[in-house]
C-alpha cells in the first residue's frame, strides 16, 4: 500500500485509518472504495462542538451531597459532568455543547452563561473559578466533528462495512467501535482491533 501526503510517499504492508468518517471525504483511494463503503462515509453527519472545563479550589458541589453531574435546558450548558480528580483535590465541572451558528459567539458571554448556569444548579460558589478553559473543536484543522450521526437508512444498507478491511485498509475510526462509539475507551478498543487485524493478516 502507498500512502500519499503532499511530496512524500509511504510504503506499507498494511494501512490503518484512523480518522472520522467526514475525513475520508479529503482523501483520495486508488482503486476506488467499494460502493457500500462510500455510502456510509458520506451518509455520516459530523457535529462541531465545544468543551469547557471549570476548574474550582475544591469540588464544593460534594458538601452538599451533589453528583456534579446534570442535564439542563440551556444552550450554554446543556450536560454538565464532575471532572474532578478522584483524590478531589480540585473540582473541575465539564461541560460540551454543540457549536450552533445561532449560538452566542462572544466567548466572554458565553463563558458568563455557563458559569451562571454552574451556579443555578450547584450554588454561587461556581461564579468563582480558578481556571475557564474553553475548546471550540472546529479550530482544530485535522478535526471533522464529532460523534453526530448517520442519515436514515444509511447503517442498515451498509453495517457490515462500517470496519470490514477492504483489502490492505484496515478501520480504526472511534465510529467503528464495538462499545463506547464516540468516547476514548471506544478509540482505543477500535485501535487495537485493528491492530489485531493487521496482525492475523
Amino acid at each position: 500500500v502507498s500512502v500519499h501526503a503532499s511530496d512524500t510517499t509511504y510504503d506499507a504492508d498494511h494501512v490503518i485509518v484512523a480518522v472520522g468518517p467526514a475525513a475520508y471525504r479529503g482523501l483520495e483511494f486508488r482503486p476506488a472504495l467499494p460502493p457500500q463503503r462510500i455510502l456510509l462515509q458520506e451518509a455520516w453527519q459530523p457535529v462541531h462542538g465545544r468543551k469547557v472545563n471549570v476548574v474550582y479550589d475544591k469540588p464544593f458541589w460534594r458538601a452538599e451531597n451533589l453528583s456534579g453531574s446534570a442535564l439542563t435546558d440551556r444552550e450554554a450548558a446543556p450536560g454538565v459532568l464532575d471532572a474532578s480528580p478522584p483524590d478531589g483535590s480540585h473540582g473541575v465541572l465539564a461541560c460540551y455543547s454543540t457549536d450552533d451558528t445561532t449560538a452566542v459567539q462572544d466567548p466572554e458571554s458565553r463563558k458568563a452563561a455557563v458559569l451562571t448556569t454552574f451556579a443555578d444548579l450547584f450554588g454561587p460558589q461556581a461564579l468563582e473559578p480558578l481556571h475557564y478553559s474553553e475548546k471550540r473543536w472546529i479550530d482544530e484543522p485535522f478535526h471533522f466533528g464529532c460523534e453526530g450521526g448517520l442519515s436514515v437508512g444509511a447503517l442498515t444498507a451498509a453495517r457490515e462495512t462500517l470496519k470490514e478491511p477492504v483489502g490492505r485498509l484496515h478501520w480504526a475510526g472511534v465510529e467503528t467501535a464495538d462499545e463506547w462509539l464516540g468516547f476514548m475507551d471506544g478509540a482505543v478498543q477500535a485501535g487495537q482491533r485493528a491492530a489485531s487485524e493487521v496482525i492475523r493478516s
